[in-house]
């Protein structure tokens, strides 16, 4: 997923965008349907860590121009608390910072703009809604399944999240637009 695309590509492109490979669709096909039954403090606590997902995502996309390489796995656990620590997030401040301060200490590539392109990304994707995220943890889901370090993260964190996102309420996940309203605030 080419989240950063410029805007003429991106008009033009954002069918393919949110369309799934045979790939993908035998993908999703594999997953056990599950109801999720979350109060609202663990529904926002589930909307956090999946941004935290998808910003490790978005830095590792930006980072190797889409291509996957033996770091990707890695790169991705190392950036998202969520997945490298179990932690749990109770606003978007939080989950930004973490993520800044993770990009700014761990990976090869350290620069405060690959921060805020992550973020960039991440809004993009959640603009485009639960298909683009979906086809993002589909994405994660493969990446993990080829390593033997990662693969143990699909069964506690991923594969519920393909399952969940589906089943999301559209309005609530549309919450999360206001994100690039913070992030702006928060990096300018």
């Amino acid at each position: 997923m080419m989240a950063f695309m410029g805007k003429s590509q991106e008009k033009e492109n954002h069918a393919a965008l949110v369309s799934f490979s045979e790939e993908e669709k035998c993908q999703l096909r594999k997953f056990v349907h599950k109801s999720y039954l979350l109060d609202k403090r663990a529904q926002r606590q589930v909307y956090y860590s999946l941004i935290d997902i998808l910003l490790a995502y978005c830095y590792e996309t930006r980072v190797n121009e889409g291509e996957k390489n033996v770091e990707s796995a890695w790169n991705i656990r190392k950036l998202s608390p969520t997945l490298c620590w179990f932690e749990t997030w109770t606003n978007v401040h939080e989950v930004l910072v973490s993520f800044g301060r993770r990009v700014l200490c761990y990976p090869l590539y350290r620069h405060f703009k690959l921060v805020t392109k992550a973020c960039r990304d991440t809004i993009k994707i959640l603009q485009l809604g639960k298909s683009a995220v979906l086809k993002c943890l589909l994405d994660i889901h493969k990446i993990f399944q080829e390593s033997d370090q990662a693969y143990i993260l699909n069964d506690l964190y991923i594969s519920d999240y393909c399952v969940w996102i589906q089943k999301a309420k559209r309005q609530r996940f549309k919450d999360y637009d206001n994100l690039e309203v913070f992030v702006h605030w928060e990096i300018h």
